[in-house]
């Protein structure tokens, strides 16, 4: 249980983590930001972080999928949301990658509220999970010392 639990908190941290990058690209083509194009070097480096963050959230999945039962709640949301990500990082890439560079014509990126959404689906579920684990332990440790 211990294992599991700090698998989900890894898991919510990378999930995190990337869209503070989403984010972060999100204001460097906002309209308050310096100059009509973003500098070519923070284009890049915005997109290799996003996808060294997504390729994290990736390894979570997996790892979530060999520790949670088939279709499990948890790992459904997970994988809602490293869709999201993956829709995020595979356009990002490529816009950068195509020269796209002009604030007038930002990349198509899923808004942030929407990974903030997606971001508190997935700690409810974990949340609701942890929490009936958590109980069934407890019930287990009663069993057992009535039986002592």
């Amino acid at each position: 249980m211990d294992e599991l639990r700090a698998l989900l908190d890894t898991a919510t941290v990378h999930m995190y983590e990337a869209w503070t990058v989403l984010y972060e690209i999100e204001q460097e083509f906002g309209p308050e930001s310096v100059g009509p194009v973003v500098p070519p070097t923070r284009a890049h480096a915005l997109a290799e972080t996003l996808t060294d963050k997504f390729d994290e959230v990736m390894r979570d999945e997996l790892r979530l999928q060999v520790r949670l039962p088939d279709r499990s709640s948890v790992t459904d949301k997970h994988s809602a949301m490293r869709h999201l990500l993956q829709t995020a990082e595979y356009n990002y890439r490529h816009y950068v990658e195509g020269g796209g560079l002009n604030k007038d014509q930002p990349p198509d990126l899923p808004s942030t509220s929407l990974g903030s959404a997606a971001i508190a689906d997935f700690i409810n579920e974990v949340r609701a999970v942890i929490g009936a684990t958590s109980e069934a332990r407890r019930r287990q440790q009663s069993r057992r010392s009535m039986q002592s």
